[in-house]
């Protein structure tokens, strides 16, 4: 089936894919939660569901797409989640990154330039054994090296879809779904099992549930009730942006006056070049309040947004930290057993 004509909310930033794969990019940012749902996507996409799944099991083995499975919020699960910025010499960062990246406790990990902190890494810890500020303690000893620890205090945007698509939402995210209630043994057992990655397959979930003890039924009733509660973020998918296309990224933080950090946020989460935007703790030489990633056809378009969102606060301060090399990127895997589900 042809691709719709140019109607359609595409960002233009990923041009060198067809439309349809660019409309299947911004779809796969947070599937459905149904027992069919490459049928659901393949039908909105306007495709066989045989030409998606060729699809993904190409992008698959391209690494162009890393995992779809569920993202969960870790602080729901009794985690504790920080991000830490080291500085360490050029000429031994490959080093402890290699070193950092082997921890399991570790799930992002880049080497960035802009400031003196150029090692940056996601750290992910349970209740205990060990607790966050051990691992962080830890590190300490262990390198020898300056670092910071800059906890998320407010979330405004994680959605990888507007990248691709600022037009309208999915189908399946415009309506209310009804929740029905669900045992916390059957969540706890959902969280295991929804680490996993989608099957490409007719019925994914149902094979997913037959690696526990649930029913199909039973694991989509779960995933929505922890969707509901905000346990789970989204199910979708991990993409390599290089992979897919050439996309530059930048990782820009902001000091603002705190009276306009709520506002500068909320219109940076609008923006459609923009996955992340967060608030993270400051310290006195450490200014830097809010968090956001960037993407553009090249490092002068990266440049263009952080301008024009500068200019939407004449208090607005920034400082971009550029993406040198990734040494790992994954996500965050949950022991059942130390899971404490929050309300």
């Amino acid at each position: 089936m042809p691709d719709k004509p140019p109607d359609s909310g595409l960002t233009g930033l990923t041009t060198s894919l067809s439309e349809q794969d660019q409309r299947l990019l911004a779809m796969l940012d947070d599937l459905p939660l149904v027992a069919e749902p490459w049928h659901r996507v393949a039908d909105e996409l306007g495709c066989s569901k045989s030409d998606l799944l060729d699809r993904l099991a190409r992008w698959y083995k391209d690494d162009a797409v890393r995992h779809v499975r569920a993202m969960f919020n870790s602080r729901m699960l009794g985690y504790e989640a920080t991000l830490v910025g080291m500085a360490v010499k050029i000429n031994e960062a490959d080093e402890i990154a290699g070193q950092i990246a082997e921890l399991a406790t570790v799930s992002h990990n880049f080497l960035r330039d802009g400031c003196k902190y150029n090692l940056w890494f996601t750290l992910t810890c349970p209740p205990k054994n060990p607790t966050l500020a051990e691992a962080v303690d830890e590190l300490k000893h262990q390198f020898d090296k300056p670092l910071i620890r800059l906890d998320t205090t407010q979330h405004f945007k994680i959605s990888f879809g507007s990248v691709f698509h600022a037009g309208t939402k999915p189908s399946w995210l415009q309506k209310v779904q009804s929740i029905k209630p669900v045992q916390k043994d059957i969540l706890l057992q959902a969280v295991g099992l929804l680490q996993n990655d989608l099957p490409l397959a007719d019925r994914p979930f149902e094979i997913m549930a037959r690696q526990g003890t649930l029913s199909e039924s039973q694991l989509i009733d779960a995933m929505a009730a922890l969707k509901h509660r905000r346990i789970i973020r989204r199910v979708g998918a991990v993409l390599n942006l290089p992979k897919l296309t050439e996309i530059q990224n930048v990782m820009c933080v902001w000091n603002l006056p705190e009276q306009d950090v709520e506002a500068f946020a909320r219109n940076a989460a609008n923006h459609p070049r923009i996955s992340h935007c967060y608030r993270r703790n400051d310290y006195p030489d450490w200014p830097w309040k809010l968090y956001t990633v960037i993407h553009g056809r090249n490092r002068s378009d990266c440049q263009e947004i952080i301008a024009e969102l500068a200019e939407s606060d004449s208090h607005a301060e920034y400082l971009p930290l550029w993406t040198i090399k990734e040494y790992k990127q994954t996500p965050v895997r949950y022991d059942p057993e130390k899971v404490v589900l929050k309300a």
